[in-house]
Order: C-alpha cells, then sequence, then structure tokens
C-alpha cells in the first residue's frame, strides 16, 4: 500500500465509510428487533416448502377484518404463550363477536386442531429470508451482537489507519528524497 494512487486511496475511503455506515445500519436493525420483534426465526417444517426450517420471516401488521383465505398468518402459540406459530388460513368463522382463523401448514395434511382467535394474530407474512435465521439466532446472544456491531467498524477503522499510515510514510519519503 506505500504510495499508493489517489484513485486507490479513494476506493479504501469509500470502503472504509461503506464498512462503518454498514456497521452503524446492522446497529439500527439489531435495536429495532430487540425493541419490536418483526423477524421470527421458522423453528419447524410445517410450512414447506414455501418457508423451511431456517428462514427468518418478516412480518408486518394486519387488521384481522382484511386477512383473508390463503392468507399466512402469524398468531401466538396455543400452548406455548412466547412462541408463535406462522400458518396459512384455509377458512374464516365469524360468530358476530370474534373472528376465528381454521390454519393450516402447508405440508401439515389436516387443518390445526385449535381455531385461532383474531386476538391471538400477530401479524402476517411479509417476507422470507430463506436460510437467514440461523446468522440471527447468532447475533441474538450476545456474542454474536458484537461481532455483527465490531466486525464493520473496526474493518473500516483498521482501513482508516492503514491508509492514514501509507499517507505519512509517503510525507516523510517526499520529504527525504524528493518527489516521486
Amino acid at each position: 500500500m506505500y504510495g499508493m494512487n489517489k484513485a486507490l486511496s479513494g476506493t479504501i475511503r469509500l470502503v472504509a465509510f461503506t464498512l462503518v455506515l454498514v456497521g452503524l445500519a446492522f446497529n439500527m436493525v439489531l435495536i429495532y428487533q430487540h425493541v419490536f420483534k418483526t423477524f421470527q426465526v421458522v423453528q419447524s417444517g410445517s410450512m414447506a416448502p414455501v418457508i423451511k426450517t431456517g428462514d427468518a420471516v418478516l412480518l408486518r401488521e394486519v387488521d384481522t377484518k382484511d386477512i383473508k383465505v390463503g392468507q399466512v398468518i402469524v398468531f401466538k402459540d396455543w400452548a406455548v404463550e412466547d412462541q408463535f406459530v406462522i400458518h396459512r388460513v384455509v377458512a374464516i368463522e365469524d360468530n358476530g363477536y370474534t373472528r376465528f382463523f381454521i390454519t393450516k401448514g402447508d405440508s401439515n395434511p389436516a387443518v390445526d386442531p385449535v381455531r385461532t382467535p383474531a386476538g391471538k394474530v400477530v401479524g402476517s407474512l411479509w417476507l422470507n429470508f430463506p436460510k437467514l435465521g440461523g446468522l440471527l439466532e447468532y447475533i441474538a446472544t450476545p456474542r454474536g451482537f458484537a461481532g455483527a456491531i465490531a466486525t464493520p467498524l473496526l474493518g473500516g477503522l483498521l482501513l482508516v489507519f492503514l491508509q492514514a499510515a501509507d499517507e505519512k510514510l509517503l510525507r516523510i519519503r517526499f520529504r527525504k528524497f524528493g518527489p516521486v
């Protein structure tokens, strides 16, 4: 890198700046995820082949009056309150007081044994990110979180340091030996 040209120097600055921005953006996404929990990691293959185990899905809010048959919804598990189920709506029942959704996993042979009341629906599927769930689970750990933030930031700072050192060496060489 000693005595690099201006184009290379500009490219290194751009890469360093980009790495720092990626680190900051990643930090914002992680904070957003921690607060709003919009990403969910798929834990079962009940929705295969559309949604597979290990995929990360991005949820969006949905008014339960707008849910249609065929739509994929996310609702609180009937048995475990802190877990979610992602299944497709196959029928809707409305008794005048409460709306119920009959759901089924795409790869399950039968509909779910319990109707889901509108109050259990937390959102609908917006985007699916195949195989991203493992990364999200890793960065949810303290070690993964620190690494996800520190790696791009330290990479950018390292590039800035190397470029500054190269420019310093170039100035010393210029003063000692004249124009290169």
